[in-house]
């Protein structure tokens, strides 16, 4: 259920759940209910049913309030950047190498440099989990990257990415990928030799 469903849910039975009782204690109790006095600027003077409905209305808007920030706030949209170079002169990798960013779904890179936005899950009270992003090119060696998880709450600096809490904005300034082979050229000898690193 997506959280504008869930929320339209909320709405609706925070509006029809009070119906119920408001309703019986119309017909059970033989005393008219009344509410009356100040609310919020406001002189109120309801009795009768609506007057029960009313105060078991307000009563609820704190729970409702935060039953509703909390399924709103299950995710976190961070837009983060990057440029992919090679280690060997520090270049951008040229675009036959098909470099990409692996996530779901894959996005290809550009002329070296990257932007896209990715989802974290809030799990628990303060936790926010991101996917696992690597950078792949064809004869490079996959690079994966510094995760951007982090608590909810606390600015904590990362190692590789330069993280705005405030813009949810991560920019990674240099990834740099290493060639997965190699050419070995002593004694005129060519070989292919995969890099284990």
């Amino acid at each position: 259920m997506s959280i504008f469903n869930s929320t339209v849910l909320y709405l609706c039975l925070w509006f029809l759940l009070p119906i119920i009782p408001a309703f019986l204690f119309f017909k059970l109790l033989p005393e008219r209910a009344a509410v009356g006095g100040p609310f919020r600027g406001l002189k109120i003077n309801l009795s009768g049913a609506f007057a029960g409905y009313f105060l078991l209305f307000i009563t609820a808007i704190p729970f409702m309030y935060t039953l509703i920030k909390c399924k709103g706030s299950m995710y976190e949209v961070w837009t983060i950047k990057g440029t992919v170079l090679q280690e060997k002169d520090g270049r951008i990798i040229p675009q036959f190498y098909n470099p990409k960013i692996s996530f779901v779904p894959t996005t290809g890179i550009q002329n070296g440099a990257f932007q896209v936005q990715v989802v974290g899950e809030r799990k628990g009270e303060s936790n926010i989990i991101f996917p696992t992003l690597q950078i792949m090119a064809d004869s490079f060696v996959t690079q994966p990257l510094e995760p951007l998880d982090y608590k909810s709450g606390k600015k904590k600096e990362k190692k590789y990415w330069e993280m705005d809490y405030d813009d949810k904005f991560a920019t990674y300034p240099a990834i740099i990928l290493k060639p997965s082979t190699f050419l070995n050229t002593n004694n005129n000898d060519t070989t292919h030799v995969q890099d284990d690193n």
